[in-house]
C-alpha cells in the first residue's frame, strides 16, 4: 500500500486526518523544536524486528514506553537497525 493510497483508505473509512511535513529527526531531543511547532501528540517510533524476521512499527507517546506493556513473544523480539535486516 502506498502512501495515497493510505489516504484514501481514511477518507473512504470517514477518518479525518491532516497531513504535516518536517524534516527527518532520529531523537526526541531533536525533535523538541519540530514538537512546540505541530499541533500534535509527541511521540516516539520504535522500530522492532522479531526471530522469524517480520518487522513491527510501533508508536508511543514520547514520554512513556511502559506503554508498550506486555506483548505476546516479545522477549523474542529486539530493536531493529539501518545494519541488521
Amino acid at each position: 500500500m502506498n502512501e495515497q493510497a493510505i489516504y484514501e483508505d481514511f477518507e473512504r473509512r470517514g477518518i479525518a486526518f491532516e497531513k504535516l511535513e518536517h524534516p527527518a529527526v532520529h531523537t526526541v531531543e531533536e525533535s523538541a523544536a519540530i514538537h512546540e511547532a505541530l499541533p500534535a501528540a509527541h511521540t516516539k517510533n520504535l522500530f522492532l524486528k522479531d526471530k522469524q524476521g517480520r518487522f513491527w512499527l510501533v508508536t508511543l507517546r514520547h514520554d512513556d514506553l511502559r506503554q508498550l506493556g506486555p506483548c505476546p513473544d516479545r522477549r523474542r523480539s529486539h530493536w531493529s537497525s539501518d545494519r541488521r535486516r
